[in-house]
């Protein structure tokens, strides 16, 4: 596949394809774009065989060793980059669940053998579980397609040495051919129309993907903007785009020459401007956008530990796990309970991300929580986890364990079980909800850490999350303050 060399990468440059300009891959670089979708067609091509030869490929265990299945299996055997990859899909699991708008997120890659990959799993071979472990109607299907084309055509730009002086720019808009009812059984949230803006970079081999969550409609009773904002968007750049249609949009990859951008925010930004003044693409007030990725950032560390409790109950449960989707369907049941605990406490997160019949109970369990009833906080959080239809990404329909063993019999049990054996309990030094087993000799909260052992405190913790929400606002407004300051000795020296 790698037949590109340096001196087509010269050949590249003297033809001045490569202009200091935004520009379409495919209408830029049409041969590597045919290449592409020759790659993305063999891919399909060799999932779609190894479908049809499932009983003979059973017994190979390369078939599904890029699975989030194999991830825990290798971990749980003490494998530490098995277990950096079932913390990342944990970590993006919870960061899309409780955010539909307004975060960002970046994750690292590197080239090995031409191939994009991380934690040394190939990212092409990431896309097979979906594939393979899951039922897809036809504009799913055409969607995940168009993934595997922006991918291999990434993996070609890459190669031809396209990157060394531009990046990549994709809007991953939500459909505009489904009805809403369609999109809710996809898990997709229709009060957003989120639209996931994508902004790839390389430094040689390494490799960074920026990821925002925008909004693709001002408030949930608005009409949708985002099509038309990223249209704007682009012809203010030169770019004239010929597709309206949300799916087709998403093969639309953009390159944007290096400079012109420093992190995914910038290009978020210029989408608000296009928007007609949003705030990651909802009728908010604008705020400084280096400083919300700071935000961003560190709202993302705060969720190391509960993304390591979810990561340890993984690991525990990975023996149960005998098809790749009973993994899948651990970690969404687990990023479920967490992040409905997390949100309990984190009062910037909307909890109608978990659905309007749970968003009641959840705000029920709050008011519960602060006046101290914990048994009525107990009663309504067992209806918020019984209503809860929040998912991190499309969960597509037909989806089910192949060995029955994830949330079943031989699995985890119900949470109103876990609930039966455990008592709801209220952290004394962060006020977080922890589960306390009346058994227990030692017990720890999830959030700050505080620990007591044979009924003594031992450890009274690091202040959680809300310690950490404090101290991120104070630097926010620090360096807005700073801003500010700036801004007016600049304006007087003028």
């Amino acid at each position: 596949m790698r037949e590109q060399t340096q001196s087509q990468f010269e050949e590249i440059m003297s033809r001045e394809r490569l202009l200091p300009t935004w520009q379409l891959a495919k209408e830029a670089f049409p041969e590597l774009e045919r290449q592409a979708r020759i790659d993305a067609i063999g891919f399909l091509g060799n999932v779609a065989i190894r479908g049809e030869a499932a009983e003979i490929i059973a017994s190979q265990p390369e078939v599904n060793s890029s699975s989030l299945m194999s991830a825990a299996h290798e971990a749980a055997m003490g494998d530490e980059r098995s277990r950096n990859v079932v913390k990342n899909n944990a970590a993006t699991d919870v960061a899309e669940r409780l955010y539909k708008a307004g975060h960002q997120t970046l994750v690292e890659m590197q080239v090995v053998n031409g191939r994009f990959t991380q934690e040394g799993r190939r990212m092409i071979d990431l896309q097979r579980s979906t594939l393979e472990q899951t039922v897809l109607a036809g504009e799913m299907l055409d969607r995940t397609k168009n993934e595997i084309n922006n991918l291999t055509l990434f993996e070609r730009l890459h190669a031809a040495g396209v990157l060394r002086s531009h990046d990549a720019v994709v809007f991953s808009t939500s459909s505009t051919q489904m009805t809403d009812a369609e999109k809710q059984d996809y898990g997709m949230f229709v009060a957003t129309e989120t639209c996931s803006l994508q902004l790839l970079s390389a430094d040689g081999d390494n490799l960074t993907l920026g990821t925002a969550l925008v909004a693709g409609k001002r408030t949930p009773d608005s009409e949708r903007h985002d099509i038309e904002a990223i249209h704007t968007l682009a012809a203010s750049r030169g770019i004239q785009l010929e597709t309206t249609d949300g799916t087709e949009m998403i093969s639309q990859v953009m390159l944007i020459p290096k400079g012109e951008v420093e992190g995914v925010e910038d290009v978020v930004e210029w989408y608000d401007d296009a928007a007609g003044g949003t705030f990651y693409g909802q009728a908010k007030p604008r705020q400084d956008y280096k400083a919300h990725a700071l935000v961003c950032k560190e709202r993302s560390e705060g969720f190391d530990d509960m993304v390591e409790n979810i990561v340890s109950e993984m690991l525990a449960l990975s023996h149960t796990f005998k098809a790749p989707m009973d993994a899948i369907l651990m970690l969404d049941k687990l990023s479920a309970k967490y992040s409905r605990h997390y949100a309990i406490t984190d009062k910037s997160i909307d909890v109608m991300v978990f659905g309007e019949e749970a968003a009641a109970h959840l705000q029920d369990a709050r008011f519960f929580m602060e006046i101290g009833q914990m048994d009525r906080f107990e009663d309504a959080m067992s209806m918020a986890a019984k209503s809860d239809s929040s998912s991190s990404c499309p969960l597509f329909k037909n989806s089910s364990s192949g060995g029955g063993s994830a949330g079943g019999e031989g699995g985890s049990g119900s949470e109103e079980a876990e609930l039966a054996e455990k008592k709801h309990g209220k952290c004394p030094f962060c006020r977080a909800p922890v589960f306390v087993d009346p058994c227990a000799k030692k017990i720890e909260c999830w959030d700050c850490k505080a620990m007591a052992a044979n009924g003594a405190i031992i450890s009274q913790g690091n202040g959680g999350s809300a310690k950490r929400r404090q101290e991120a606002e104070a630097r926010r407004k620090a360096a807005a303050e700073k801003q500010a300051k700036l801004a007016g000795s600049l304006a007087l020296a003028a």
